[in-house]
Order: structure tokens, then C-alpha cells, then sequence
């Protein structure tokens, strides 16, 4: 989670379900959703090399599908840099608010996107006029821009860069 000041509408009572918490989930999650990866590395490269999740809260794994969640079982949903992730973006989106009414959705700027061009990034995300946009990553020009993700994970890993959990997102 990279900005989680910008969640202030949290009632005290909300049951919060956090998707993708990687190490640093938001204090308020009761519960989190994480994606089942078949290879240690796999799910490495999806957390972005932040720490593994330390909890005594419930965590529930799943395979990517329909999350296993009752109909409005949650009061609040929080989903920080997960969504650009995820292959069917529509499907997601409609667990979203099959499972909670409300939440909060924190993901790169296209132009971050276009910066870093980090792999496991399926998608451009995009919130205007009260509507959620997405581009499949594939189907635009940036899948012949060489990446300088990979560079600087490299770098990361050797110790010769330390890695900032500062950048830039769009809010929901």
C-alpha cells in the first residue's frame, strides 16, 4: 500500500477484506485475499519484492478466479497495485462489488506504466468521469519498449540500488 492516508471513509464496524496485501497491509484489513503462484518466484515477482505477509489475521488463498466470499460479506474492500495484474479485469472488478458495496482501488499512473514497464503489468488503468478504464498492455505499442524494470530489479537484488516505496498512482 502506497498511500493509505488517502482511506479515511472506513466506518469502525466495517469488515474489511484487503486483496493483495504483499508485506504492508492497511491496519483496518480483517481479512486478506491472496492468489495462490505455483513457484515461490512467481509469487516474488508479483509482490515486487516486498516482505512476505506477517499476520495473525485470517489469510485466505485462492486461484484467481471467483473470490471465495459470500455476496456482501464485507463492508469495505481495499485493492492496492493489484488490478493492473489481473488477466480478466471485468471479471475482478465485478467480485469487487459482488463481495463488498464500497472500497478503495490504488493502482500505477499509465505514465508510471510507460516508465517502468514492469512484466507482470497486464494492463493500463485509468479513473475518469466516475468510470474505470482499462488497456490491455499487449494490445499497445509498449510491449516493443525494452523494460527498465528488469534492469532495476537487478540492481535492487546486487544491494547497489535500495528500493523506494515512493510512486506515483491514481485513486479510486
Amino acid at each position: 500500500m502506497f498511500f493509505s492516508e488517502k482511506i479515511k471513509n472506513i466506518k469502525p464496524a466495517d469488515k474489511v477484506l484487503e486483496i493483495g496485501p504483499g508485506g504492508t497491509p492497511h491496519v483496518r484489513a480483517d481479512v486478506f485475499l491472496e492468489k495462490k503462484y505455483e513457484t515461490e518466484a512467481a509469487w516474488n515477482s508479483q509482490r515486487g519484492l516486498t516482505p512476505r505477509l506477517v499476520t495473525s489475521k485470517k489469510v485466505v488463498y485462492y486461484d484467481g478466479g471467483k473470490f471465495p466470499f459470500q455476496d456482501k460479506e464485507f463492508d469495505y474492500i481495499i485493492c492496492s497495485h493489484v488490478i493492473e495484474h489481473v488477466e480478466n479485469v471485468e471479471f475482478f472488478v465485478s467480485e469487487l462489488f459482488r463481495v463488498a458495496s464500497k472500497g478503495y482501488i490504488e493502482y500505477p499512473t499509465i505514465l508510471y506504466e510507460y516508465v517502468y514497464n514492469f512484466y507482470v503489468h497486464l494492463n493500463f488503468i485509468k479513473f475518469k468521469n466516475d468510470r474505470l478504464y482499462y488497456l490491455k498492455k499487449e494490445d499497445t505499442a509498449l510491449r516493443t519498449v525494452p523494460s527498465c524494470s528488469e534492469v532495476i530489479s537487478s540492481l535492487i537484488e546486487d544491494g547497489v540500488l535500495k528500493k523506494r516505496r515512493k510512486f506515483a498512482a491514481c485513486y479510486v
